[in-house]
């Protein structure tokens, strides 16, 4: 039989009976599904077996871009573009990739 490692998602930690998202057992990757924005908890399991403390996890809202300016620039060229819309989250760790570049 093969060991099953599953990521538990739950939203507080007196509520661990959260959706199991199944991971690669070599990959280690936690593929959360769509999910209402919030503070959510994540514990990695080994055959149902608790493997890890609950971490905190946020998914934070979408946000609804409106405008990138400048929206062309010569190909090599450096710039500092200036995003505008709502929802942005103040966070040292969101990013922004344009095309494969973050």
């Amino acid at each position: 039989s093969s060991d099953a490692t599953s990521c538990v998602l739950f939203t507080s930690l007196s509520s661990i009976n959260g959706p199991k998202i199944v991971v690669p057992r070599l990959n280690g990757t936690c593929i959360i599904p769509a999910s209402n924005a919030g503070a959510y908890f994540i514990r990695l399991t080994l055959n149902q077996v608790d493997y890890s403390q609950a971490i905190p996890f946020t998914i934070y809202p979408t946000p609804n871009i409106t405008q990138v300016a400048p929206n062309r620039v010569p190909i090599g060229t450096s710039i500092t573009a200036t995003i505008t819309g709502q929802g942005f989250t103040n966070s040292s760790s969101m990013r922004v990739m344009v095309g494969d570049t973050l």
